[in-house]
């Protein structure tokens, strides 16, 4: 595996909602943009609201997730940080998810896969993720191995 990121995933709320707890907003009864299911977004949504429905409509992207709730067609919704700042909203942080890229061991060595490496250790790529708002560039580049058993 190549580690590509690390980002923050949360809650996303109006620019005017002062919330400052996740469990509040858990709490509460409100119109979600919600991932669909299976998504990294859609399970921490499920997660905090701890098995109840959410009342609200799925979209397909982080993004579009912060674009409902910018124009107020939801109060509330699960996406990055980066998504929630570029839409000038509020962002309430829930977890931290890793993207890592997966290829087979006999691959490595493939030049293909080397230039993917040499592009994610290039000092200039992980200075331009660090600079996006959630995301941490510390581990980019990073070979993980591990075997099946």
């Amino acid at each position: 595996m190549l580690r590509l990121a690390r980002w923050e995933t949360g809650i996303v709320l109006a620019g005017d909602d002062g919330t400052r707890s996740v469990e509040s907003v858990a709490r509460r009864q409100l119109c979600w943009a919600a991932r669909e299911p299976g998504s990294a977004a859609r399970e921490c949504l499920d997660e905090l609201l701890a098995g109840r429905e959410f009342s609200g409509r799925e979209v397909g992207g982080h993004g579009s997730v912060a674009e409902a709730v910018r124009s107020g067609w939801a109060t509330a919704g699960v996406c990055v940080r980066f998504s929630a700042a570029e839409a000038g909203l509020n962002f309430l942080p829930v977890r931290t998810e890793i993207l890592d890229l997966c290829f087979p061991a006999a691959l490595q060595h493939d030049p293909r896969i080397q230039a993917l490496v040499r592009l994610l250790r290039a000092r200039s790529f992980r200075r331009l993720l660090s600079d996006l708002p959630g995301y941490d560039a510390r581990e980019t580049g990073e070979m993980l191995t591990f075997s099946t058993p």
